[in-house]
């Protein structure tokens, strides 16, 4: 389900919304640090000394603070406070870093199965339609929707005892959403001409039924804007999932080209390894953050690692991180991944600027022979 870009763009996607979240807890136990010396009518020396105490203390791995730092107990006591609250949430955030992927893995595999439901649904709508045509009109059949009704692979995805169990076991259903179903078959399928072109054909064949479904799941349920807010709402992320869910929601719907039945994909064939390389990336990433940062100052001229956009520091960081810790891909490899991201999740100019910089940062880290040769 995942490949390694995928996953890249997880791990950036995910350390971006975790380091605006260490911004916000800072910014908070400061506001806190501050609202409580103002309370406590505190001069602003006083103020002043807390600040930089709090700063001094962030960096150690206690949160008591030293005596000797501090001459008022209610300085040492408002700032221990302030530095515990960052800390807690600095570690909270960062273990939901940690499960992130599993999260999102299974966000996406439930909407991955619930997109198959939806066109097994639309296909009993259109066998219900059809029926109540047929008997409104006192004849035999209807030829409105048969093909569709009696979609081949669609009945035999609704067969799959795999499907069934995995559909049951993580509650897919449509059933409470129905409307949203009919409303989406009466809009957007039976008013399309690519549809009605399919029904009006007087038999169709296995790669005809297939070719229909891919045109409902790429055309319809992934551009449709009424169709993408609904799952929008059902997943946060879903504009950066949505590329994700449309593979795998394609490969399955062209398994059918070689077994004539749709093939159900698994969560990932390869998950272990897959879960094991987010989590080694983004960790290290954050455990090495201040040291790949030195590094980064070391080689950007005339500009502040500061002023640097956070996605770009990001991924050149998590770059860094793959040259030094995954010896197995090769560095050529690494670097043009991470341009690649960078051109499309941040600034146009990124791209050009993530090139020349990771170029630089690997022929330090080559001459410190801490990442080996072009390999």
């Amino acid at each position: 389900m995942f490949n390694r870009r995928s996953l890249r763009i997880k791990a950036m996607q995910n350390l971006y919304a975790f380091y605006l979240g260490k911004k916000a807890n800072y910014d908070v136990a400061i506001a806190t640090l501050r609202n409580s010396c103002i309370a406590a009518s505190f001069s602003e020396e006083e103020q002043k000394q807390a600040l930089t105490l709090f700063e001094t203390s962030l960096n150690k791995t206690q949160t008591i603070i030293s005596r000797q730092l501090a001459d008022d107990d209610r300085i040492e006591s408002f700032v221990a406070k302030a530095v515990l609250f960052y800390k807690h949430q600095v570690e909270k955030d960062f273990h939901n870093l940690k499960k992130s992927l599993i999260k999102e893995a299974n966000t996406i595999y439930e909407t991955y199965l619930l997109i198959l439901q939806l066109l097994i649904e639309w296909m009993h709508i259109a066998r219900k339609q059809s029926e109540k045509t047929a008997l409104a009109q006192h004849e035999g059949a209807s030829t409105e929707g048969t093909h569709f009704s009696h979609n081949y692979l669609l009945q035999s995805l609704e067969n799959n005892p795999s499907f069934s169990t995995l559909v049951r076991e993580r509650k897919i259903k449509w059933k409470d959403k129905i409307n949203y179903v009919e409303s989406w078959y009466n809009k957007f399928l039976k008013k399309n001409l690519a549809f009605q072109r399919y029904i009006s054909y007087p038999r169709v064949n296995i790669a005809q039924e297939r070719q229909i479904l891919l045109y409902l799941a790429n055309h319809i349920v992934f551009k449709n804007n009424s169709i993408g807010n609904f799952f929008s709402d059902l997943d946060l992320r879903w504009t950066a999932n949505k590329p994700i869910v449309a593979r795998i929601v394609t490969k399955t719907l062209k398994s059918s080209e070689k077994s004539l039945n749709l093939e159900v994909e698994k969560l990932s064939p390869q998950w272990e390894e897959e879960k094991q390389f987010y989590n080694e990336l983004v960790c290290k990433t954050v455990e090495k953050g201040a040291t790949y940062e030195a590094l980064i100052a070391q080689k950007v001229k005339n500009w502040s690692v500061d002023r640097m956009a956070l996605l770009d520091k990001i991924i050149i960081k998590l770059a860094i991180c793959e040259m030094t810790h995954f010896m197995n891909i090769p560095i050529k490899v690494s670097i043009n991944e991470y341009i690649a991201i960078s051109k499309v999740y941040s600034t146009p100019q990124s791209g050009q600027f993530v090139n020349g910089l990771l170029d630089a940062i690997a022929e330090t880290l080559y001459e410190k022979k801490m990442i080996k040769g072009d390999n």
